[in-house]
């Protein structure tokens, strides 16, 4: 550690910098190093506060008074909660001395163990990436809309996460588990060509997340066949994609479905919301009883009793019963941000895949594969 470190920040800033990157940090480590967030301090530069584990590598930038410039390591969940307690407006120092650092505001003084910056891993970055950008908002969307869909079954590792697919003039973030799909394409951005497949891990996705919803500009995205790069206001997370190759799921979307049936999408949330609650864990096994003009959507629990309730919709077919997972059933309803949906379906086999769109909504695809009624 180099001695006699001073740097002055502004607490809230600080603050959101250290939450914004100790998300990668596990609560215990193995080895010392990781549990620790790397401060980095140049003259006439943001300092920058790095966060590291085997997988990730986040970093945030951030604007301090330097009066003495160097770097150190210092524990990162603790100085987090530490600086998150000061005064809203205060102003932090931290300052290295005698093998510590010193932090202090207002009137408190906490004195922290450091590690060298020297032992803190430096991750190799992207080689003959393709880059390119789109916009926090798109991006969030598109993967808010799919991220229901995710496995957490982890014999499966490649389901578990979000597959980046270029094909043609789209770019589609797809989820995939044994029951759902979900799938929402964007225009391909300038620069995306020769995109490799990727899988973006869940822990990945969830460290982009509060970052994406903050930023209102663009993410400049690089990625390889072995490392994605994400880069927003002063935040970067460098992460290492999932090995292995996502299935061939063109066959489970449905091509050209015998039926249909509208819903005003707030009606059906709602419905959906009510029966839900009648059970709690996975006794969510619930029917949907379509009939001319209206749906009832049945559910009985074992535990907590039974319960219906109908609704309107825009079906004048035949009758048919289609059993779902009341939850998954929900998940892909939440994903759409529209006014009503439609469901397409099979009349002759009614466990196969149900398609779930909304004319409102054309880049978005969700599937859902019925249980027997």
């Amino acid at each position: 550690m180099t001695a006699g470190i001073k740097l002055v920040f502004d607490t809230g800033e600080l603050g959101k910098a250290l939450r914004e990157v100790r998300g990668v940090v596990e609560r215990t480590n193995a080895i010392p190093i990781y549990g620790n967030v790397l401060i980095e301090a140049v003259a006439g530069e943001p300092v920058r506060v790095v966060a590291t584990n085997t997988d990730m590598t986040a970093e945030r930038t951030v604007s301090a008074e330097i009066l003495s410039p160097g770097s150190f390591t210092i524990a990162a969940h603790r100085l987090t909660d530490v600086v998150s307690a000061f005064q809203t407006g205060s102003h932090t120092e931290i300052a290295t001395e005698d093998g510590a650092a010193v932090v202090r505001s207002g009137r408190a003084r906490i004195r922290f163990g450091t590690l060298s910056p020297g032992d803190f891993p430096r991750p190799v970055q992207p080689e003959g990436a393709t880059t390119f950008t789109l916009t926090a908002k798109e991006m969030l969307q598109a993967i808010d809309a799919v991220r229901h869909a995710i496995s957490t079954i982890e014999t499966q590792y490649w389901l578990c996460g979000i597959a980046l697919q270029l094909r043609g003039d789209r770019l589609y973030f797809i989820a995939l588990d044994n029951r759902r799909l979900a799938r929402q394409s964007l225009p391909a951005p300038s620069g995306a060509d020769g995109l490799p497949d990727t899988i973006l891990s869940a822990a990945t996705i969830e460290m982009l997340r509060p970052v994406l919803d903050r930023h209102n500009g663009d993410v400049t995205i690089q990625i390889d066949k072995n490392k994605a790069r994400f880069s927003a206001g002063g935040f970067t997370l460098l992460a290492k994609v999932i090995e292995g190759t996502f299935p061939d799921y063109s066959r489970v979307i449905p091509s050209a479905p015998e039926r249909t049936v509208r819903f005003v999408r707030t009606a059906l949330d709602g419905a959906l919301g009510r029966m839900n609650v009648v059970s709690e864990g996975m006794d969510r096994k619930g029917r949907l009883s379509l009939r001319r003009d209206a749906a009832i959507i049945n559910l009985v629990s074992q535990q907590h009793g039974e319960g219906a309730e109908e609704i309107p919709c825009e079906y004048d077919a035949g009758d048919i019963d289609l059993g779902f997972n009341l939850k998954y059933l929900r998940d892909a309803i939440s994903a759409l941000d529209t006014d009503d949906v439609e469901f397409g379906f099979s009349a002759s086999n009614p466990i196969a895949p149900v398609l779930i769109n909304s004319n409102a909504a054309p880049g978005l695809e969700l599937v859902v594969t019925p249980m027997r009624a």
